[in-house]
């Protein structure tokens, strides 16, 4: 295996995380508008709040999942480039660079980096504040 191939595998994953975190911004705003149509349904039961709170909840889970598949496949290229790196095979100096700035081989891990965590928690507060707190 090359480092462009390394790349390559890379780009792929990059790629699909794209693709999946546009299906969660899209999931994101349709769980705003749930929220802001039960908040605004005189007869809206318990029922459909509990469903409504279980959906934006769902939503959160994908994003984060999303942002763990991101560092994940960032950690494992930056393994990949250092075991290339390890076979004497000389590799970009920003392929060094990039290895430097990763945790090579770390685990898949659904915690969110401080941002990413005001992102989800600041979504939740506005879907969940809109279905659970009383209307003024």
């Amino acid at each position: 295996m090359t480092e462009l191939d390394i790349w390559q595998t890379f780009n792929a994953g990059q790629t699909a995380a794209g693709a999946h975190f546009i299906g969660v911004a899209f999931l994101a705003w349709v769980g705003l508008r749930v929220s802001l149509n039960i908040r605004n349904n005189d007869e809206a039961n318990l029922v459909l709040k509990l469903a409504g709170t279980g959906f934006c909840l769902s939503v959160a889970y994908f994003i984060a999942f999303n942002t763990g598949w991101y560092e994940w496949n960032s950690n494992s290229i930056a393994s990949g480039l250092m075991q290339l790196q390890s076979t004497d095979v000389a590799i970009s100096p920003v392929a060094e660079k990039f290895i430097a700035n990763m945790n090579p081989g770390a685990d898949f891990n659904l915690k969110p980096d401080l941002f990413q965590g005001i992102f989800i928690a600041s979504l939740l507060i506005m879907q969940l504040g809109s279905i659970w707190m009383p209307k003024k």
